[in-house]
């Protein structure tokens, strides 16, 4: 019996070392793809351009709440309660626009990372066949990789030559109102 279990362990081990495969990692493929890059300075333009709308609707508040505040002892009751409704809706609106907003780019950031997973798969299964590959690993989940392992510049190199279209995720920002 001892005799059996020390020629599975062997027979195991020895087919565990015979595995071909690599690492990969996927947070340095998406934060280093130049389509990525593009696509995060494209937000941070359409960011900019919508905080400045944002600034207009935010000075008009301003403006509102300090008519309501100067007005509160010559405007009737009635007039007061009127004023402070529109200022309440046009605040509630505003908070709706901002938090729309950051939904939308969040849901798009998600979009992009998708798209960019997708053509990381194809390529990591490309390189797999090529290279007779059993498994590929995330090293994010690994403490210590060997760095012949690591695949993940060349996995780069063929995710930039791909076109991957992310640009098309923000072209529907503007059929939104905000």
């Amino acid at each position: 019996m001892k005799y059996l279990f020390v020629g599975i362990l062997f027979l195991l081990s020895f087919n565990l070392y015979s595995k071909n495969y690599a690492f990969v990692n996927l947070n340095y493929l998406i934060e280093n793809n130049k389509e990525y890059i593009d696509f995060l300075d494209l937000i941070n333009v359409k960011e900019n351009n919508y905080r400045l709308e944002l600034d207009e609707t935010k000075d008009y508040l301003s403006q509102l709440k300090n008519e309501i505040d100067t007005s509160s002892l010559i405007l009737s009751e009635i007039e007061l309660e009127k004023k402070i409704n529109d200022y309440n809706m046009s605040l509630e609106r505003f908070n709706q626009k901002i938090k729309l907003f950051n939904t939308n780019i969040e849901n798009d950031l998600l979009k992009a990372k998708k798209l960019i997973l997708i053509e990381i798969r194809n390529i990591l299964i490309e390189i797999s066949n090529k290279n007779n590959y059993d498994f590929i690993l995330d090293e994010n989940n690994i403490l210590i990789v060997d760095n012949k392992l690591d695949i993940s510049n060349e996995v780069l190199l063929l995710l930039n030559e791909k076109n991957i279209h992310l640009e098309d995720i923000l072209n529907k920002w503007d059929l939104i109102e905000f």
